[in-house]
């Protein structure tokens, strides 16, 4: 932790930089806010390094991960794989894309026609895959909170890009 007067920032910056030093930078404030101070410059640095920038990123609300940040955790991942692994299974064991046809159709809010375009197929073609996962999941994908749980799962395993 640094902490320096406005007028050295320029500096501190430039140093950190040339050292390729990943460092995260709070907004400036008064002394009696460095515990929130601190919480920002942690902020900044984590994404410094899950981005791999090679210098100081300075904190903006805008950092904040929102509500899906908060499934960065094992607990998190461990669930998301037990919730997809009917679909999982099946797309090893038939060389399918069940699970990807369900990303891509949840990417587009459950509108077929576009997520077929996105994936090649034809609409009835992801129609059937959709189905399959439904009927492997034993969810009701018209259900927004089954929606969203299963939307939530994919982006913690990474399936959504």
């Amino acid at each position: 932790m640094l902490i320096c007067e406005a007028s050295q920032a320029d500096a501190v910056r430039r140093t950190l930089t040339e050292h390729r030093t990943p460092a995260g930078v709070s907004e400036r404030g008064l002394l009696g806010d460095l515990g929130s101070l601190l919480e920002q410059a942690e902020i900044a640095l984590a994404r410094a390094r899950s981005t791999g920038t090679d210098g100081p990123v300075t904190y903006r609300p805008a950092l904040h991960g929102g509500m899906l940040r908060l499934l960065d955790s094992p607990e998190a991942r461990k669930q998301a794989e037990s919730l997809l692994a009917p679909v999982r299974q099946h797309d090893r064991r038939n060389d399918d894309t069940v699970e990807r046809a369900l990303a891509v159709w949840l990417a587009h809010h459950g509108q077929t026609s576009p997520a077929a375009v996105e994936l090649g197929v034809h609409r009835h073609t992801l129609r059937s895959r959709v189905q399959t996962a439904a009927t492997l999941l034993q969810r009701d994908l018209d259900d927004p909170d089954t929606r969203a749980e299963l939307w939530a799962a994919l982006r913690v395993l990474g399936a959504t890009a």
